[in-house]
């Protein structure tokens, strides 16, 4: 009887060691938001619209209206936050003076980001102007094996499914100007979504 429970107790901590160590291999974007506490200064969002297609696929699409001109006083704090019952994990926060320069100058990946969404017009150097930036329809494919490369590159294969946040708090002369919340879930067969 001690034998087979001791087999019983192993065979369930090993599916229990795979089940949370098992990668994401779905992306399922649940909402882009400014948060009503924010100063929403930068900042027009609301055309943005989420649709889902089918169960494969979603599309995120409309017109950013740039209130200020983002320029190299603007600076960005970055957070990817893991949200489950227990509430909010910090996971990485990172500071970035100069986002402008940062985004045309130095970040490739932000601006392979910026011209996979098709932005009209399509901001080529700093400061990006105050105006109406239409991003028309992206769509965006559900499994991991269909994401494009800028996808793949950004959530990696190891990062676990969970929910998650990007919380991206945007500062002019040491004032909050804008905020804004990119909220998401990794799943995979394990998941309960």
């Amino acid at each position: 009887m001690k034998f087979r429970l001791s087999v019983l107790v192993l065979i369930t901590a090993k599916f229990e060691l795979l089940w949370a160590a098992s990668p994401a291999e779905e992306f399922i974007l649940d909402r882009v938001y400014v948060p009503e506490e924010s100063a929403g200064e930068l900042f027009d969002i609301s055309d943005v619209k989420i649709k889902r297609l089918n169960r494969t696929s979603f599309s995120i699409g409309g017109d950013i209206l740039l209130k200020e001109e983002i320029d190299d006083t603007v600076w960005v704090k970055v957070s990817i936050i893991g949200v489950d019952a227990g509430g909010d994990k910090y996971l990485f926060t990172r500071e970035r003076e100069k986002i402008c320069s940062y985004i045309m100058e130095v970040c490739e990946h932000c601006r392979n980001i910026i011209d996979l969404m098709k932005f009209d017009p399509k901001p080529e150097k700093c400061p990006f102007e105050k105006q109406k930036y239409n991003m028309p329809p992206f769509y965006i494919k559900r499994l991991r094996q269909d994401w494009p490369l800028v996808m793949r590159v950004t959530v990696p294969p190891f990062v676990p499914f969970e929910n998650y946040k990007i919380d991206m708090q945007f500062f002019r002369e040491g004032k909050q100007i804008d905020h804004l919340i990119v909220a998401f879930r990794l799943t995979n067969k394990f998941s309960a979504t």
